[in-house]
């Protein structure tokens, strides 16, 4: 690796600094130094007609050293260019010391660090000539990954003190620029949300057996604690095969409720798995977490199915095998119920998976505003009962991604529209709870009146998991 020692000293800079220096305090001057003295007096002159000065060299934003080029699209030195080079083709994973604290710029070594910067100056991988034989693709999915975890470290930071302002966020009114380090790390997060939901959509549609066998093997706790994440293997899970066979007679009928439930329970195992990729999560204490997420979990499930439903045009919500859980014991309900208790039924079942989808189209929601809301809703619906510090962090978390969709929706809409666009999606989010509260009352309907009634149906799992009763 290249050290800073193999670089130009900061003395080598004298002959720049000298052309600030005025001329009374000059005494030997040659030809050369006049020249550059009238030059540097042209750019003076220059400057004070609005005119930008360029120095043939800067500091590397890196290491703070002589810097005469951009490299990846970063002023910076020809060492660390390489260094970033190498550091990218192999993978590597570097170790700091001293956890992340050393200062590059001032001359301090650490391979870490200096990556780690390399990273917050948004290096441009597909910038680099690669040889052949490397996977560009795996190398900027670990890039992607390297810059969440650091925008995760650092963005409180950015966001201290100014909780309740948008400053760091807003287009300026003479350039229409945002703050660059904050835009950085909004795509990053933004770029990591719709990845992670992305996968969660192939599993929830994929046939493979192995993972429903993998739904009944762990309780609520054993899944928010454990490390390992389904979501990783995605790729483990085929696409070919037909969706799980439900018989639909059988299911307005209340019977064959098994299969349906694993669905249900399927899109219960995707939401806590998305959400534990959230690196806010790590920081809060297990008994917390499992509060938050039986706090939350039923109106994302509500909000996923809803809109992955309007995603593929269907007038109510369905499952992938185009099943709605609003059928549920219809036939029943049409063969046995008159008058208040039909009506009531049907009622329900309009609002609760019908109206919800109008409400999507109306709103004309997309994927990127679907994923910032749901990780708002799951971080701004906090419990009483966890602790203030949990409390506090989910606070902050829902703050910034607020930010984040405010910057999404600038890019967007511009300046002219974005108040009133961000204001409806947050009253969006409202709109899930009245629709997931409908959903409830729907469900508590049916196992009121026909599995608690006198009809002989055992009441299954299928309605345990719609109330969220495990």
């Amino acid at each position: 690796m290249s050290t800073s020692s193999e670089r130009s000293s900061p003395s080598n800079s004298s002959n720049l600094q000298a052309t600030n220096t005025p001329t009374s305090e000059k005494t030997n001057l040659d030809n050369n130094s006049f020249e550059n003295l009238n030059k540097s007096k042209c750019s003076d002159e220059h400057s004070k007609k609005g005119k930008i000065i360029r120095k043939e060299f800067s500091d590397c934003r890196v290491c703070g050293q002589q810097a005469k080029c951009h490299n990846f699209g970063v002023k910076c030195c020809h060492a660390c260019r390489m260094f970033f080079r190498r550091s990218v083709l192999s993978l590597k994973e570097f170790r700091c010391k001293a956890e992340g604290k050393c200062q590059t710029r001032k001359g301090e070594k650490c391979r870490s660090c200096r990556f780690d910067t390399c990273v917050k100056e948004n290096m441009n991988i597909s910038l680099i000539q690669f040889p052949s034989g490397y996977n560009f693709q795996k190398m900027k999915e670990w890039l992607a990954k390297k810059k969440g975890e650091l925008m995760e470290n650092n963005f409180a930071n950015h966001l201290n003190g100014q909780q309740n302002s948008f400053t760091n966020v807003c287009i300026n009114n003479n350039n229409n620029m945002v703050v660059p380090q904050l835009v950085n790390a909004f795509n990053v997060d933004l770029e990591m949300l719709l990845s992670t939901e992305n996968k969660a959509l192939k599993l929830r549609q994929s046939p493979n057996n192995l993972l429903l066998e993998y739904l009944f093997t762990k309780s609520l706790e054993n899944l928010i604690e454990s490390k390992i994440n389904v979501l990783d293997f995605v790729e483990l899970f085929g696409m070919n095969g037909k969706q799980l066979y439900l018989n639909e007679y059988l299911f307005k009928q209340g019977k064959n409720l098994p299969i349906i439930g694993n669905y249900q329970n399927l899109d219960f195992l995707l939401e806590i798995e998305t959400m534990k990729k959230l690196p806010i999560l790590d920081k809060i204490s297990l008994e917390d977490k499992v509060w938050i997420f039986r706090e939350n979990i039923q109106c994302l499930v509500t909000f996923s199915n809803a809109f992955q439903s309007y995603q593929r045009g269907s007038l109510s919500v369905k499952y992938p095998n185009d099943i709605c859980p609003g059928n549920l014991c219809k036939d029943l309900f049409d063969q046995i119920f008159r008058g208040e208790d039909w009506e009531r039924y049907n009622a329900l079942k309009r609002r609760a998976f019908f109206d919800i989808i109008t409400e999507f189209k109306t709103f004309n929601i997309t994927q990127q505003e679907y994923v910032l809301l749901k990780t708002i809703l799951f971080c701004n619906s906090i419990p009483q009962n966890i602790s203030q510090n949990s409390k506090n962090l989910l606070k902050l978390e829902a703050e910034r991604y607020g930010q984040i969709l405010m910057k999404y929706l600038q890019n967007l809409l511009g300046n002219f529209n974005v108040a009133m666009r961000h204001a409806k999606c947050l009253l969006f989010i409202g709109k899930i709870f009245e629709y997931n509260r409908q959903q409830n009352i729907f469900y508590k309907m049916v196992d009121e009146k026909i599995f608690y009634g006198n009809f002989g149906l055992e009441r299954l799992l299928f309605v345990e998991q719609c109330l969220f009763k495990f």
